[in-house]
């Protein structure tokens, strides 16, 4: 399954499919306790490309979306810089 890992710069040898659900988990600060609570949110556009960028690589590849083409079109193009969405100590350490 993809995940956050399948848009790193890691190169996995011999991987030949990614299935790319469109979500992933974000790092917030709850408003009421003040603590990190993660929460799942669809994905970016750059992140779908880089996603399905992960196989392939080394051998032929192939990325199955599971979602539809117009559920990718109102994805958001790029993710927000988390420095505006955590407190300054968090994003540092």
């Amino acid at each position: 399954m993809a995940t956050n890992v399948a848009e790193t710069s890691l190169t996995i040898n011999n991987l030949k499919y990614v299935i790319d659900c469109g979500k992933e988990k974000n790092k917030i600060i709850d408003p009421y306790t003040g603590l990190i609570k993660y929460e799942i949110t669809d994905i970016t556009k750059s992140s779908a490309k880089q996603r399905k960028g992960r196989v392939g690589r080394t051998n032929v590849g192939y990325c199955y979306w599971i979602y539809s083409p117009g559920i990718f079109k109102n994805f958001k193009p790029h993710k927000d810089p988390e420095i505006i969405h955590l407190p300054l100590e968090y994003v540092l350490l």
